[in-house]
C-alpha cells in the first residue's frame, strides 16, 4: 500500500475481514493547515486518515499477501504495524538493503520507490483519480501525477480507498489580490 515511512512509524492498523481482505487504517503524515506556492490560499493539505481495503494482489505478490493475512489472523484479526520503528531507521534500512541487492546501480531504489509502485497499482486497477488521491493520502487529485504510471502496474490488485477529507479535483488558480479579501476558501472550495 502507498505509505510513507513516517506513517509506518505512526503505526498502521491492519484488520482481516470475514472475506479475507486486509483493511489498512493509516494516519496521515504530510499534513499542513495551509498550502504553499500557488496553493497558498488553500486550507487543508493531505489526509488526516485514510483506509485501504486489499482483497487480491498480483500473483507475484500472493505469497507475501497470504503471509500478512496469516500474521493478522494469528493476532486475533487485528494488528498494528510500525510499533517501535522510526521513519529515519526505515529509510536507512531500506537504502542499505537496496545497495546490497543492486550493487551496480549508482542510485538504488529508495523507500519512496514502493510508494510509486503502489500508486501505479492503484491507477492500473481502475480507481478514479479521486480514489487514487485518497489511497495516496493526498488532498488533491492532481498530486498523483508525479507518482507511478498506470502502465507500470499489473492491474491485478483489487483495492478500494477512502479518506477523511474532501479531494480537490480542479487545479489551483491563484486569486487576484482584490478577491482574497472578499472570498473565503475552505477545503479548496469558494464560499462567501
Amino acid at each position: 500500500i502507498p505509505v510513507r515511512p513516517e506513517e509506518i512509524a505512526n503505526r498502521i492498523r491492519v484488520e482481516l475481514d470475514a472475506s479475507g481482505a486486509l483493511l489498512f487504517e493509516v494516519k496521515g503524515s504530510k499534513l499542513r493547515d495551509r498550502g504553499s506556492g500557488v496553493a497558498s490560499h488553500v486550507e487543508g493539505i493531505g489526509q488526516p486518515m485514510r483506509w485501504l481495503s486489499l482483497s487480491a494482489v498480483d500473483p507475484a505478490r500472493q505469497e507475501v499477501f497470504d503471509w500478512l493475512r496469516g500474521q493478522v489472523a494469528a493476532q486475533g484479526g487485528t494488528m498494528t504495524i510500525g510499533k517501535g520503528l522510526l521513519s529515519g531507521g526505515l529509510c536507512s534500512a531500506f537504502r542499505a538493503m537496496s545497495r546490497r541487492l543492486f550493487p551496480r546501480h549508482r542510485s538504488p531504489p529508495s523507500f519512496y520507490a514502493l510508494r510509486h509502485a503502489a500508486c501505479a497499482e492503484l491507477k492500473a486497477c481502475g480507481l478514479e483519480a479521486s480514489e487514487v488521491a485518497k489511497g495516496m493520502g493526498h488532498a488533491s487529485a492532481l498530486s498523483q501525477k508525479t507518482y507511478g504510471m498506470k502502465s507500470q502496474g499489473s492491474g491485478q490488485y483489487v483495492i478500494k480507498a477512502d479518506a477523511s477529507s474532501f479531494i480537490r479535483i480542479a487545479p489551483f488558480s491563484p486569486l487576484p489580490t482584490s478577491a482574497k479579501h472578499h472570498v473565503g476558501i475552505k477545503n479548496g472550495c469558494f464560499r462567501n
